[in-house]
């Protein structure tokens, strides 16, 4: 992830705005986020306008490998992607 990256345990963001991340090369996933195992937590969060230039197009925010996601509260997120 380009903002943060979780192999195992819990990211939680509250009233938090991620944007203008990136992330390059081959295997690059997650422009915001990446997370492998465990869980991600938003509460009233943006993750918006931040990229990946390779993957697709549906893991520019946020990407997991088996992670969950929880949302509470509204949030604004753009496309997240699943692998």
């Amino acid at each position: 992830g380009g903002g943060i990256f979780g192999n195992s345990g819990t990211i939680t963001l509250t009233n938090t705005t991620l944007t203008g991340n990136s992330t390059t090369g081959i295997s690059s996933t997650g422009g915001a986020i990446r997370s492998e195992t465990g869980a991600i937590e938003l509460a009233n969060s943006i993750v918006l306008g931040n990229f990946t230039t390779t993957g697709t197009a549906d893991d520019d925010e946020i990407s997991v490998n088996t992670a969950t996601i929880t949302e509470t509260g509204p949030n604004v997120l753009g496309p997240v992607g699943v692998d």
